[in-house]
């Protein structure tokens, strides 16, 4: 199922990095529900689970 406001929070694709831009009130549901979805059971990689991290800051070069 699609989440829109994720997509629209959506800003790039880097490599095994996806940055997404929300307000600091947002930011951390935003980045729980997109682990939720990375998390999940890939079946067409016979039930691979990848495990992800996150880090916040207040540009996509800085962390904190």
């Amino acid at each position: 199922e699609r989440d829109p406001e994720l997509l629209a929070a959506l800003r790039l694709l880097i490599h095994d990095s996806l940055v997404i831009e929300a307000s600091e009130g947002r930011i951390a549901e935003l980045a729980r529900r997109l682990a939720l979805i990375m998390q999940e059971a890939n079946p067409e990689l016979d039930g691979l689970v990848v495990g992800t991290e996150s880090k916040t800051g207040r540009s996509w070069l800085m962390e904190g």
